[in-house]
């Protein structure tokens, strides 16, 4: 039976109705959230750029910091501006896309970090079989398990809470889409929801802690038979872990392990899991771990000449390629060395040109998510599907950039095995759901302009969340397939990518096996996708442009302004994408700027293009930033508690 809905938004009421609190909680929340991005970005590019810490405990360390940033980035942003806001409200697909994105990475810290404490059990309890058990593979396993897991988990919450009915109430007693409180809004029996919710993330989360807390005590038995110094410095690992365990899964049992009744403390607990410990992470892993400490010193001390840099890099690639050529290795390859986009010394100040445009990047989609979430009159299937492109955006541009701009001042531009598959990893994941994604606002368009009376039937809310899941579904599936066979090539000796990240095209290329055949299937996935889906899209805009001739003189204006707009982002985004992967194994000069484009210009014009050629984005984004700085004293709550 279809469920009908009356509900178009929700209002929240946040942490605390009191000007004063809000103005305090604004400042106090916005440094955790700094904190947050900064402290795990820093552990990111740490790991990433010190050989030493290329072990399976810090490659999850980096998947817990990742998870921790996009994690964290689900409810603060929003929360943080509605400090600042009169109308605290979400739409209703924003509340289901919160909501799905909460749980997605909730559940994906529990995953990651039961991994970890069987990562530490391997390391103290089976220290002979820890390289066998804790492999390559196994590592990659492991974590694409955890966020596959996540993901169904997701997907079941967020389909549980929604299918039912919401009349009138619209209130939430909360500062985020949780599913607790919008349970109570829902006009029905919600007895066998409830009962489901806590066999879904209560049990979930109770489960994991009982065997992490197992996994511990049976650490601690075992370090009875080690040495002093060891158990020392097992106890300093695995007291840092647990650190973050406690924090996280307390507050988690205690909100998901009953029915749905809320208790007062309810939102000061969930602030726990939140927001304070993505931000213990990087703290307790940098300031209590003296491996990451040691090598974040390392990392920002190392200061050695431009020439010699250069002679020790060729003559490290000259003898891998000598031992390669000789025969006299034939081990899978640890690590990889990125030429990047230049060795002139005159042009490494590309790095500030690329500082800023990452840094304009983050700030232009932040703005464009917190204008579409917090404007009514925004909450629109376009304007929907715009703020997940600049969701997209932002982990695109980060899946690379920071890393980039790091190796332009380091000696050393080498990435492990491991780090190189999750770029790879993470590029054809949100490539692949940028794709679908646009072509999904090409369709919202098309409806918009050619079906104008059936666009409200059409692009439905219900329309609009599957095109979105279907997105990121579609990216995940494209960057399994693109892994499942490079995974086990086997690398025996050269270890140059003539890029700035890890992509398939050239790091295969690397493999010592005959790889036609995957050039082939790449060719069929990587370049027909791109391809075709380019020439849907220009077959969509031929259509809109041929009707816009049949509309008034404003409407087709303003038609011809949100297609033209639309239509730079994909040119710019598909044109780099088909010259590199339809061809994937002809090397050209021009291929690394090419890369530029979709990886960093994109990301960075989408905000830009948005903003400054659509009137009604703009004008909200000059109207919130008004409202919130020049009517921040008259804030007063204007919704009663329910």
């Amino acid at each position: 039976m279809k469920v009908t809905n009356n509900v178009t938004e929700f209002i929240f009421l946040g942490l605390s109705q009191d000007p004063g609190m809000q103005l305090m909680f604004f400042a106090l929340f916005l440094l955790f959230y700094v904190v947050i991005m900064a402290g795990n970005m820093l552990i990111l590019l740490t790991v990433l750029s010190a050989a030493r810490l290329h072990t399976p405990m810090y490659f999850f360390l980096s998947n817990l910091s990742f998870v921790d940033i996009a994690y964290s980035s689900a409810t603060a942003p929003k929360m943080i501006a509605d400090f600042v806001s009169e109308e605290k409200t979400i739409s209703y697909w924003g509340c289901v896309s919160q909501m799905f994105t909460f749980h997605f990475f909730g559940c994906a810290e529990i995953f990651v970090l039961t991994v970890m404490a069987f990562d530490r059990y391997a390391a103290i309890c089976q220290p002979l079989h820890y390289t066998k058990i804790m492999s390559a593979n196994a590592c990659i396993v492991l974590a694409s398990l955890s966020w596959l897991g996540a993901l169904g988990h997701s997907f079941v919450q967020t389909l549980l809470t929604f299918q039912l009915p919401f009349c009138n109430a619209q209130v939430i007693d909360h500062y985020f889409c949780d599913v607790h409180p919008v349970l109570k809004l829902a006009c029905a029996d919600t007895t066998l929801v409830n009962m489901l919710v806590v066999a879904n993330s209560g049990l979930i989360s109770l489960g994991c802690f009982l065997i992490l807390l197992a996994s511990y005590i049976v650490i601690l038995f075992s370090l009875r038979k080690h040495s002093a110094e060891s158990r020392c410095k097992a106890l300093s690992t695995c007291g840092s872990h647990f650190t973050v365990v406690t924090f996280f899964f307390v507050p988690c049992i205690f909100i998901y392990l009953r029915p749905s009744t809320t208790f007062p403390l309810d939102k000061a607990v969930s602030v726990f899991y939140t927001t304070i410990t993505p931000m213990l992470n990087p703290l307790i892993y940098t300031l209590r771990n003296e491996h990451v400490k040691n090598a974040i010193k390392w990392l920002w001390s190392r200061k050695v000449s431009l020439k010699k840099k250069q002679n020790e890099e060729m003559l490290s690639i000259l003898s891998r390629v000598c031992r390669y050529m000789e025969g006299f290795n034939h081990s899978r390859v640890s690590e990889f060395v990125l030429f990047g986009l230049t060795d002139s010394p005159e042009l490494q100040v590309l790095f500030v040109m690329f500082s800023i445009f990452y840094l304009m990047t983050m700030f232009g989609n932040c703005l464009i998510l917190l204008t579409v979430l917090s404007t009514p009159h925004l909450h629109s299937p376009m304007y929907f599907l715009l703020s997940n492109l600049s969701l997209i955006d932002m982990c695109l541009s980060s899946f690379a950039t920071p890393k980039m701009v790091l190796d332009f001042f380091t000696q050393s531009k080498t990435i492990s095995f491991e780090g190189c598959v999750s770029q790879i990893f993470f590029l054809h994941l949100f490539t692949g759901t940028e794709i679908v994604l646009l072509i999904s606002m090409s369709f919202d368009r098309y409806i918009a302009i050619c079906k104008p009376l059936y666009y409200s039937t059409i692009m439905s809310q219900r329309v609009c969340a599957g095109l979105v899941v279907t997105s990121w579904t579609v990216g995940f599936l494209h960057t399994i397939s693109q892994l499942t066979f490079t995974l086990y090539l086997p690398f025996c000796g050269p270890n140059v990518v003539d890029s700035f990240f890890c992509d398939l095209p050239v790091v295969i290329q690397l493999a010592c096996t005959d790889i036609y055949v995957l050039g082939i299937f790449m060719i069929s996935t990587s370049g027909v996708i791109a391809l075709v889906s380019f020439l849907l899209l220009l077959t969509s805009y031929i259509i809109v442009l041929v009707t816009i001739k049949d509309h008034s003189r404003t409407g087709s204006s303003k038609a011809f302004s949100t297609c033209t707009a639309h239509f730079i982002v994909v040119l710019m985004f598909f044109g780099p994408c088909i010259f590199i992967y339809v061809w994937p194994f002809t090397d050209f000069l021009v291929d690394k700027v090419l890369s530029v484009f979709y990886t960093i210009f994109t990301p960075f014009l989408n905000p830009m293009i948005y903003t400054l050629r659509n009137q009604e984005v703009k004008t909200a984004v000059i109207k919130k930033l008004s409202n919130q700085y020049l009517n921040l004293g008259k804030t007063t709550p204007r919704y009663p508690v329910p």
